[in-house]
Order: structure tokens, then sequence, then C-alpha cells
């Protein structure tokens, strides 16, 4: 779910929240013990793209860490929580 929520953030233009997501997201996979799904890995690496070369590989990688250090229960509230304006994106 948060490699969905992350491809909506980039739709819409909330490329931070889109890469703390996908660093929540490729930490919580990689913490199982497993790799992206086949039918997840585009969207997750499509997302990624996106988001990586708009924000720039510092803005992207404070964003992708953030995510990264987030527990679990930390990364569903957080893409849980209403969206910020940002971006001219209402919430």
């Amino acid at each position: 779910m948060l490699n969905g929520l992350a491809a909506v953030a980039v739709e819409v233009g909330a490329l931070e929240r889109a890469a703390t997501l996908l660093g929540a997201a490729a930490a919580m996979v990689e913490g199982q013990g497993n790799d992206w799904p086949p039918d997840e890995a585009p969207h997750f690496q499509r997302s990624h793209a996106a988001a990586a070369h708009a924000l720039g590989p510092d803005r992207f990688q404070e964003a992708w860490s953030a995510g990264r250090h987030l527990a679990p229960d930390q990364a569903v509230s957080f893409a849980l929580a209403a969206l910020p304006v940002e971006a001219g994106v209402a919430s």
C-alpha cells in the first residue's frame, strides 16, 4: 500500500512525501527478507525515478532516509495522514 500511495504522491506533486513513502516501503520489503513482487516492482521503480529526478539527489536522499527509519506503524500513520498542501495540491 505504501508503494501505491507513493505513486499517488508523485502524480499530485507531493514528491518529498513520495520519497519518504518509498523509503519506508523499501525498508519493509527488505526487513521481511523479500524482493518486490513482480507486479509492484515497475511501479516502485517508476515512482522512485520520478521523485529522485524531480527532487535531486540531496532532497531525495533526505526524504528516502527519513522513510527508511520509520517503524512500520509510524510509516502507516504517515501514509494515512492528510496530504499537506504543497505544489498546489489541496489536502
